[in-house]
């Protein structure tokens, strides 16, 4: 099942980070502009870690943070990618190129306080317009779109994926 729902978040990475132009400017044709070269995760508790190994496996280059030092450690010392100690620190590892960052902290503060982290990471120009967020800690649907409204505007796009 955790298989299956990565390779379609997979997908619709694909397609959103090949056809920004259909979301920014409309009317125009889908174009592959960027493409996916690097997959963060923040958030690295079973489910995170899990998926992260489903990603690195498929050969995509992964980077991953969390809270927790001794689970960043299991991430490297597991060979799935590259672990950085803050979100800001794991963005800059990530350098140029499409960004996909998979959300798996727990809704509420935890998510709120990590999209607001994203939206300055934007500002100072380390994220990029249609750069993705993908929130899979089942967030309210109120606040996601609270979040999708405040990504949009920062042009970033964020995919609701519930997965716990």
């Amino acid at each position: 099942m955790l298989r299956k729902l990565v390779i379609i978040i997979l997908f619709f990475s694909w397609f959103l980070s090949s056809c920004t132009d259909v979301f920014f400017n409309a009317g125009s044709l889908c174009r592959r502009s960027k493409t996916i070269t690097n997959f963060g995760f923040v958030g690295l508790g079973a489910m995170g870690m899990g998926m992260a190994k489903v990603i690195s496996e498929s050969g995509i280059l992964t980077f991953g943070t969390d809270i927790n030092p001794g689970v960043r450690d299991k991430f490297v010392q597991g060979k799935i990618g590259i672990a950085a100690d803050s979100l800001e620190a794991m963005v800059r590892q990530m350098g140029e190129g499409r960004k996909v960052i998979w959300l798996m902290v727990p809704h509420g503060t935890a998510t709120d306080e990590t999209i607001a982290s994203i939206v300055q990471l934007r500002q100072e120009g380390l994220l990029s317009e249609g750069d993705i967020i993908i929130d899979g800690g089942n967030s309210n649907h109120n606040r996601h779109r609270e979040h999708a409204k405040t990504l949009e505007k920062a042009g970033i796009i964020l995919l609701d994926a519930g997965t716990s």
